[in-house]
């Protein structure tokens, strides 16, 4: 995603009212005042809002592009290249949280606006994740009761969402620590 000096302060800018009070309840007024510029100039830059969350889309699809080619081109396989996803997910998902918090809850918008884009990039995504930790986790790990594909889409969630309940030490997240403790759980249980 290539955005010039103007588009890259307006998604700063955009990215944090987004956060803090919502995009729908964000306008494009609230977006100018904060630049401090009139709203129309905005117009010179976008279409529209809807162009802003495409833009946080994109960095996100960027981010999930990253994580699936460091595990596919680090050569590992297994249990390591498991470990890997969960680790290289978890430091996307930190390295900015509001960006990633705001393409989860408005993706769709963004996807309308592209037809389809994201739809496609999360699938492409998702079977990735299942081919990643198919193979990996045991198929009685979770019990008669508790598919396969339950247990990635429970991965998923947990890993989206370190920053709302990991711990930090001394102001920071150990993603090494936090990633291998997941991988940990899913693939023994809590008997290791």
């Amino acid at each position: 995603m290539n955005l010039d000096k103007r588009q890259k302060k307006i998604l700063r800018v955009s990215l944090k009212l987004f956060y803090e009070k919502g995009y729908a309840e964000t306008t494009v007024r609230d977006i100018a005042d904060k630049l401090k510029i009139h709203a129309p100039a905005l117009y010179a830059n976008l279409e529209s809002k809807d162009d802003i969350l495409v833009w946080i889309c994109d960095k996100i699809a960027e981010r999930f592009h990253y994580v699936m080619n460091t595990c596919n081109e680090s050569g590992l396989e297994g249990e390591e290249k498991f470990r890997l996803f969960i680790k290289t997910h978890i430091e996307q998902v930190l390295s900015n949280m509001m960006e990633w918090e705001i393409s989860w809850n408005y993706w769709k918008i963004a996807d309308k606006k592209t037809s389809g884009k994201y739809a496609e990039i999360l699938h492409t995504y998702y079977l990735f994740i299942k081919e990643t930790c198919y193979n990996v986790i045991p198929e009685e790990q979770f019990g008669p009761h508790f598919h396969k594909d339950t247990a990635i889409f429970t991965l998923v969630q947990i890993i989206n969402h370190v920053p709302k309940w990991a711990i930090k030490v001394e102001g920071n997240y150990e993603t090494a620590c936090i990633a291998n403790e997941i991988a940990d759980r899913f693939l023994y249980g809590y008997n290791k």
